[in-house]
């Protein structure tokens, strides 16, 4: 894994999300996810395209929710879900996974759980975090896998080390309303019109796709903007 971090500015507060989804908590199996940290993965190749992005703040700026609780329930905190469509066949190739946010502590761990529009799990990862901020991130899968080119993502926060890895972190996810540029947001998940900030990224482009997401050298770096 790399990661290209980017400071994010300052942040209004989103209130109440507009996105019925039927994703939960409960009942997800990851113990066969890959896990990454900051260095775990040499540098790979540019040539990758967007299949889906959705990075651009919109004219509000970036926005997000409350940071997710810490509390003692046994659970991952959830960060949001969002759906997406990326205008390509039954499955996708996800090589590199990009979104804007971050936790409260070097070292919190987040996961990421794809799945179809009926809520029915297909894949994922986890992803412990080396700083602690609000950052782009750009995380490269040595371990790609398929998803559907419709679906859900859910991001999850690990608050009381339920993964093993010493996270006690809370987390955010950012929005923002300017609309994807490479595929459908599809509903706002969070009122007035907000759609949370994430790219997936593939060596097999989508039909019709020649837009490529412009990310530059994946190095282990941080630029402030």
């Amino acid at each position: 894994m790399c990661a290209k971090l980017l400071a994010i500015g300052a942040l209004a507060l989103c209130t109440s999300a507009g996105f019925a989804n039927p994703v939960t908590l409960q009942n997800v199996d990851r113990s066969a996810y890959e896990m990454y940290t900051a260095h775990s993965q040499s540098v790979r190749g540019s040539g990758l395209s967007s299949l889906y992005s959705d990075l651009d703040p919109g004219a509000g700026g970036y926005v997000a929710f409350p940071d997710t609780a810490i509390e003692a329930d046994g659970e991952l905190e959830s960060a949001g879900v969002a759906d997406f469509a990326t205008g390509s066949s039954d499955k996708i190739w996800l090589e590199q996974f990009v979104f804007i946010g971050g936790v409260n502590q070097a070292g919190g761990t987040v996961f990421f759980d794809f799945f179809d529009s009926a809520g029915t799990l297909i894949d994922g990862f986890g992803i412990t975090l080396p700083d602690e901020g609000n950052f782009i991130w750009t995380i490269d899968l040595n371990a790609p896998f398929s998803i559907l080119s419709e679906g859900l993502i859910r991001m999850s926060v690990d608050d009381e080390n339920l993964s093993g890895s010493g996270s006690t972190a809370a987390g955010r996810w950012f929005l923002g309303n300017a609309g994807a540029t490479i595929g459908d947001a599809g509903a706002a998940e969070a009122s007035p019109d907000f759609n949370f900030n994430f790219a997936l990224n593939s060596s097999v482009p989508a039909p019709g796709s020649v837009a490529l997401l412009g990310l530059g050298g994946l190095v282990a770096s941080r630029r402030r903007r």
